[in-house]
């Protein structure tokens, strides 16, 4: 008997001994997000990054600054394009290509920081510390692309013309103008592979 009721005993001191250790693990895991919170308290997220450049931990206004001066370096950047035996070299800027450093911000800063959830929260700043890789906001400026079209492009970039009818008051009679053949850079499939 006494050793039935001592393993009784030690069932339930392992048993207790399981149930806090499981509470120290959860109270732990707790504390650290907390802390966490603290932490990235009006700051961008530790870890997280926009297109391989580190902002974590920065104020929004440090963040934009920095995106700021690595924007400029970037569009400065040369890109080179081939079509069939042609070859150009274009400036990005001159693309029409246009970083939106406030939206992108805006966009890294609600990682984490949403209002009243706390999982969701932690969670979120959980995959930043890992290292979270954003995409930067961008559009493209059209009348850019198109002037850029124009001025570089222009020996494949010809839009086919339709035949018309135009009046011609010399002959005082319509007269047919030819259509013309031509090339169309495919502007969609031009700026998906940007």
């Amino acid at each position: 008997m006494k050793i039935r009721i001592h393993k009784e005993k030690f069932d339930k001191l392992v048993r207790l001994r399981n149930i806090l250790i499981g509470v120290v693990i959860f109270l732990v895991i707790i504390l650290f997000f907390f802390l966490l919170s603290i932490l990235n308290a009006n700051k961008i997220s530790w870890g997280t990054k926009v297109a391989g450049i580190s902002i974590g931990g920065f104020s929004p206004q440090g963040a934009q600054e920095k995106l700021t001066k690595a924007t400029e370096q970037f569009l400065k950047k040369d890109l080179s394009l081939t079509y069939k035996n042609s070859h150009w070299i274009a400036i990005l800027k001159d693309l029409g290509i246009e970083i939106d450093i406030d939206a992108t911000i805006n966009m890294a800063s609600r990682q984490g920081h949403r209002e009243n959830k706390f999982i969701i929260n932690a969670w979120e700043q959980l995959i930043c510390l890992g290292g979270y890789n954003l995409k930067p906001v961008w559009r493209i400026d059209e009348e850019r692309l198109e002037i850029f079209f124009q001025e570089k492009l222009s020996s494949i970039h010809q839009p086919a013309q339709n035949s018309t009818l135009v009046y011609d008051e010399k002959k005082q009679d319509f007269v047919i103008t030819a259509s013309k053949n031509g090339v169309i850079v495919d502007k969609n499939k031009f700026k998906k592979d940007l």
